[in-house]
């Protein structure tokens, strides 16, 4: 855990992370965090608070389970590694060899060109379904306002799904 944190502040000190708001480490940078130091690939990411503390929530396939992570948001220290209870009902929703194929994926680079793309910052991940097919929705935010967009976890097709001012 110390490891973690040191790699953190680390990366922060060179510039390898950005800031987010008020210091935090923001979205995609989590992301980056988790995929290194953890060997994972990430599913979902909300923001929340955990203990009082500013963190993000990310659930990310390690190895062939499912684990629920908790990242503080100001200095990347990892809070909690979990498996999920319910881990084989959530593995069933996975068809056929999708969960091995996720695991080889890193989407922090993904989210990087859409975020310099839109010129935004991703706030919140969400891995899905749609019509039967895996999709992940990224929310960013930017000085134009917010956007959705449906990212192909496979082939990095990106749809934009909304925007609002």
């Amino acid at each position: 855990m110390r490891l973690i944190m040191m790699a953190a502040a680390l990366w922060c000190a060179t510039g390898a992370l950005s800031a987010g708001p008020r210091g935090t480490l923001d979205v995609v940078d989590a992301v980056a965090l988790a995929e290194k130091r953890l060997h994972g690939t990430v599913l979902e990411v909300e923001s929340d608070h955990h203990k009082g503390e500013p963190v993000y929530e990310i659930e990310m396939i390690r190895g062939d389970t499912i684990h629920n992570i908790v990242l503080h948001r100001m200095s990347g220290e990892l809070l909690s590694d979990t498996r999920p209870r319910l881990r084989r009902l959530r593995l069933r929703w996975f068809r056929g060899d999708e969960f091995r194929r996720l695991a080889s994926i890193r989407l922090a680079p993904r989210l990087m060109e859409i975020g310099r793309r839109i010129r935004g910052r991703v706030t919140a991940i969400d891995y899905t379904r749609h019509d039967g097919e895996p999709w992940y929705d990224i929310r960013i935010e930017s000085a134009a306002g917010v956007a959705e967009v449906r990212l192909d976890p496979f082939s990095s097709r990106q749809f934009a799904l909304s925007a609002s001012e």
